[in-house]
Order: structure tokens, then sequence, then C-alpha cells
């Protein structure tokens, strides 16, 4: 999931900068900055907290962040990229 996301944020820069000027260039990137998001969220949990707490570098607040943002992140994945793909498609 960590590759993922990067990947997807990258692509989304690439799209804003080079497409910046057209509607659906703009909700091209937005689709891949939430489906970055919900990736975000899964490497969250997955894999930087456990490390986190294996070598014990992480605090019990802290944890409590780790949550709050994947929540976040899944809700902007499950909510905001049917949006993104639905405005792409009536923009294109």
């Amino acid at each position: 999931m960590v590759f993922t996301f990067i990947a997807l944020w990258t692509i989304t820069i690439i799209l804003i900068i080079n497409g910046s000027k057209k509607d659906s260039m703009i909700w091209g990137a937005l689709i891949t900055f939430f489906g970055g998001c919900g990736a975000f969220a899964r490497a969250m949990i997955e894999s930087f907290l456990p490390y986190l707490q294996k070598y014990e570098l992480v605090l019990p607040s802290a944890e409590a962040w780790f949550y709050n943002i994947y929540s976040i992140g899944s809700f902007m994945n499950t909510n905001g990229l049917p949006y993104a793909f639905f405005m792409f498609t009536f923009c294109y």
C-alpha cells in the first residue's frame, strides 16, 4: 500500500501540473488523489503503525491519531472517489 499511495499521489501532481486548465483533468487528478487517500489510510494502519509498535516508538495517544487518519482517509476514498468518477465522466 505504501507504493500505491506514493504512485497515485505522484500521478495526481503530474495531472495537476500538466492539465490544470481542463476540468476533466482536474477531476482525473481528484480520482487519483482520493484513491491515494484510501491507500494512505491502509498503509498507516498496516505498515507504519505496526512498525512503530514493534520498536515502541509510538505513544497510545498517537495511536488514536493513526486511527483518526485511517477514518478520514477511508471516508474520502469511499465517498469522494465515486463522486470524482461521476464528475470526470460528466466533464469528459
